[in-house]
């Protein structure tokens, strides 16, 4: 329900809340697994094999969160860039445009009223 995300389709980035726990706890597991899914859905697009979940990004925000408590965090895969900020949210920018397009033309097929119509 942020103001910058598109509901309709995937964009230059997402925003997520409660990525990190503000209590002190770190990363959130389930907002991890969800950007777990967003690596994995752009490797297979890209052709590459899935990325080993043993390293995912809830070991990579765990780490991140431990070595900077107090700041913003920038933690970055082949496809993602992540950015934590101390409110426990996230900006979750996409590096390969070409994959996100490709998202989007599935969405696109399987639900083709979401997609709004491009502008000209």
């Amino acid at each position: 329900c942020h103001k910058t995300n598109l509901p309709q389709m995937f964009g230059r980035r997402v925003v997520m809340r409660y990525i990190l726990y503000t209590t002190g706890g770190g990363a959130n597991y389930q907002q991890c697994d969800r950007i777990d899914d967003l690596s994995r859905c752009m490797a297979v697009l890209d052709g590459k094999p899935e990325p080993d979940h043993r390293t995912g990004w809830y070991s990579r925000l765990s780490h991140a969160y431990i070595e900077h408590r107090s700041s913003r965090t920038e933690t970055e895969d082949n496809y993602l860039e992540v950015r934590t900020f101390k409110n426990g949210n996230a900006h979750i920018v996409f590096k390969r445009p070409d994959l996100v397009d490709k998202m989007n033309l599935i969405l696109a097929k399987h639900y083709p009223d979401a997609l709004a119509a491009p502008k000209e």
